[in-house]
C-alpha cells in the first residue's frame, strides 16, 4: 500500500434534471498503473430550505472506463499521513479530456425526500463499508463516476456531498 486517501465532494447541488449517462458530479479515475481500493463511502444529504421535495432523487456510483488524459478541475485529496506520497490517482469535477464508457452501477443512494414547512429536519446519512475486507478495485483506466441518476423537482433545493477513504 502506497497511501491511504480520503476525499469530501463539498456541497453538491441536486438539479431539476437527471445527469446523462455520461454525465456526474466528480470522476475518480486510476490512470497510472497499480489498483485502487475505495474502502468506504458516506453519503449525505439535506435540504437547504423548508420546502417539499417529493421525488425520490437517486445519486449513484457507478464504475466506468477511460481513454485519455483528464484535463478538468482536480479536486483535493487528503493524505492519511503527511508522508505518504501524492497519490497516483485523480478525482476531477468534469469528464474534459478523456473518453468515459459507462459500465454498471455499484450503489445507489436516495436524497433527503421531504421537507414540510413545519420545521427543519436532520440530514439523511448512508455509511457504506468494504465487507470482509472486499473492497471495489479500480484498474489502470477504470474509474467511478458519481451521478444524478434521476430528475429532482422544479426549484430544487436539496443538496448532497460524499466521501471516500481510497487506497493506492
Amino acid at each position: 500500500m502506497a497511501g491511504l486517501y480520503f476525499f469530501d465532494s463539498g456541497e453538491l447541488a441536486i438539479r431539476t434534471s437527471a445527469h446523462s449517462a455520461l454525465d456526474g458530479f466528480f470522476w475518480l479515475l486510476n490512470p497510472l498503473a497499480g489498483t485502487l481500493r475505495i474502502r468506504s463511502m458516506t453519503f449525505q444529504s439535506q435540504a437547504a430550505t423548508k420546502t417539499e421535495a417529493a421525488a425520490a432523487t437517486r445519486i449513484s456510483l457507478e464504475r466506468m472506463t477511460f481513454t485519455g488524459t483528464p484535463t478538468g478541475s482536480i479536486y483535493e485529496i487528503c493524505k492519511g499521513n503527511s508522508t505518504m506520497p501524492v497519490p497516483a490517482f485523480q478525482i476531477v469535477q468534469s469528464s474534459s479530456g478523456i473518453i468515459p464508457q459507462a459500465g454498471p452501477r455499484w450503489m445507489s443512494f436516495f436524497c433527503f425526500i421531504v421537507m414540510t414547512g413545519g420545521g427543519g429536519a436532520a440530514p439523511f446519512m448512508h455509511f457504506w463499508f468494504s465487507p470482509n475486507g472486499r473492497n471495489i478495485e479500480l484498474l489502470p483506466g477504470e474509474g467511478v463516476v458519481c451521478r444524478q441518476a434521476d430528475a429532482g423537482v422544479t426549484n430544487e433545493t436539496r443538496v448532497c456531498s460524499v466521501g471516500m477513504l481510497v487506497e493506492e
